[in-house]
């Protein structure tokens, strides 16, 4: 004896009565998003291992933080706070090291330049995209907080970048010569 459920009634499939109503279409959106969510969470995961790792590199003596603070960073909101604390030490950690084994000219940073530049334009964007709600200040704090999004965004690849390779020059994993004076950032 077959069992009728009410959701086949009038209806050929579970899949039409979603579609009819639209609730498929939710269904595949939410899943998406949860998806981008995910994907955006890994990122931000892998990139904090990057940031870690960088702060690992550096010997005990020349080291300003500790490496596990800087998963401290995955932390919504103190973040903004944190950037202007970790990121510049591990820079200053690393140009320490740099110098005691001669690898880094007297007068350079390791990054810590980009490291406070970013912090600020990712305290900025933060700020102006508040801001942007501001019916007077909308458009413009729209502008600047979009600005600043991209500002943020390059300036921390250069950073980790100039992080990364600053480890791997300290971990011996690069070539040895001494980095060439770069353009000063600040």
């Amino acid at each position: 004896m077959p069992i009728h459920l009410p959701l086949q009634q009038g209806s050929d499939s579970l899949a039409s009565l979603l579609a009819g109503s639209g609730l498929l279409l939710a269904l595949v959106l939410l899943a998406a998003l949860a998806l981008a969510a995910l994907a955006l969470l890994g990122l931000a995961v892998w990139l904090t291992w990057l940031t870690a790792r960088a702060a690992a590199s550096v010997p005990e003596e020349h080291r300003r933080l500790d490496p596990g603070l800087a998963w401290l960073l995955l932390i919504p909101v103190a973040n903004l706070a944190l950037n202007f604390v970790v990121l510049p030490r591990i820079s200053q950690g690393q140009a320490a090291a740099a110098r005691a084994k001669g690898l880094l000219a007297e007068g350079l940073d390791a990054g810590e330049s980009l490291a406070w530049w970013f912090s600020a334009a990712d305290l900025g964007k933060w700020l102006f995209g508040t801001a942007s709600v501001a019916p007077l200040l909308g458009g413009l704090a729209g502008f600047l907080g979009s600005a600043s999004l991209f500002g943020s965004l390059v300036l921390y690849i250069l950073w980790l970048v100039k992080a990364c390779e600053m480890r791997r020059l300290l971990m011996g994993q690069a070539n040895k010569k001494p980095l060439p004076p770069g353009p000063i950032v600040g």
